[in-house]
């Protein structure tokens, strides 16, 4: 929302505007010349520190937060509902 509402002001599209012309976010974007949505730009980044964080040696705090995250999840009931779907 807030991303959407910062391409709108640079763009100098109004709420009002974007309704009639029934302008989507994604079109928005296109217009400001994002070819990737955020939550795409996010997820790269977001693999991508998790790539690195694979190769850090096993004594690292970050890696070793990441197996525990990763292992605690596994185990909580309402995440195995969300993952079956």
């Amino acid at each position: 929302m807030f991303h959407n509402r910062c391409l709108k002001g640079i763009l100098g599209i109004t709420a009002i505007q974007q309704w009639l012309d029934h302008l989507s976010s994604v079109e928005i974007a296109r217009q400001f010349g994002m070819e990737e949505s955020l939550e795409d730009l996010i997820t790269a980044r977001r693999l991508r520190w998790l790539g690195h964080v694979a190769r850090m040696k096993e004594e690292r705090v970050q890696k070793k937060l990441v197996v525990w995250m990763a292992t605690s999840m596994e185990a909580c009931s309402w995440y195995q509902d969300e993952v079956e779907g």
